[in-house]
């Protein structure tokens, strides 16, 4: 899958931070890698009318990818509790955001059409998450 599509991205083990497994159809760990890292990767979508699906993505995407550090961090316990502590609260922060909003399933679609440069920066920083993300993941599992 493409980060151009419009389909669900799934970690590799869906479950909450304290193990609690779902129902969601697991993807290799490769595969999930290189959907976040497309997205990432994706220049923000400046000037256009409607690009709600790739915000949807891009919130899923990052939900993903904290869910999957955390999971991980949980699982090693290679890190000081405070690095755990502070991925856990930006996880809840970032699912509470969510969870307020929809940005996952469309409900900021109709401020980012009203709003550019709303879509720009939010696209952005989600961007940026991801990169930080992918990139402390990278750097915690080179501590092992």
């Amino acid at each position: 899958m493409s980060a151009n599509s419009n389909g669900p991205i799934r970690s590799p083990q869906s479950s909450d931070p304290d193990g609690k497994s779902s129902s969601a159809a697991p993807t290799s760990r490769r595969e999930f890698r290189s959907q976040l890292e497309a997205i990432a990767n994706t220049p923000s979508p400046v000037n256009r009318t409607s690009d709600a699906s790739y915000m949807e993505r891009l919130c899923r995407g990052v939900r993903s990818l904290f869910l999957e550090v955390l999971q991980n961090l949980l699982r090693e316990k290679q890190e000081p509790e405070e690095v755990v502590n502070s991925v856990r609260r930006s996880y809840e922060t970032i699912v509470i955001w969510d969870d307020d909003f929809g940005a996952s399933s469309g409900g900021l679609d109709e401020t980012f059409q009203k709003s550019p440069e709303i879509r720009n920066l939010t696209a952005e920083i989600m961007r940026e998450v991801a990169e930080i993300l992918i990139g402390g993941r990278y750097s915690f599992a080179s501590h092992k």
